[in-house]
């Protein structure tokens, strides 16, 4: 669909199955560095994990007007800085722990048609 694919992951081991599921960067998000060069650079970040994270610091690798959708289930509450954060860089976050029926029909429908590929580097 014309997106320039970012896969993270912790797990160095997940390079080769991204790239060949079609990604075309990989980052190892425990490298600082590798961060670094991600960051203010994505205008949708979606999450799948189940774990809890620096939510801050990925609402970093946003552009401004980037929306971050979780879709996972954390173990504890989602907490974000709102100002400044979200609010200067205009940034929007939407979570879903599972679509509606409707929903997940349109999803497999649309990716059936163009031949998306779905993939967890959990």
């Amino acid at each position: 669909m014309g997106a320039e694919v970012v896969a993270f992951s912790t797990s160095a081991d997940k390079q080769k199955e991204a790239y060949r599921l079609g990604a075309h960067h990989f980052v190892l998000s425990q490298k600082s560095e590798q961060m670094g060069r991600a960051a203010v650079g994505l205008d949708v970040l979606v999450s799948t994990v189940t774990v809890n994270l620096d939510w801050n610091a990925w609402l970093g690798t946003l552009r401004p007007n980037g929306t971050f959708c979780l879709l996972g289930d954390p173990p504890e509450p989602v907490s974000l800085t709102v100002w400044p954060t979200m609010v200067m860089s205009q940034l929007s976050f939407c979570a879903s722990a599972i679509g509606t029926p409707q929903q997940i029909s349109e999803m497999l429908r649309f990716a059936a048609l163009h031949n998306v590929q779905l993939f967890c580097l959990c």
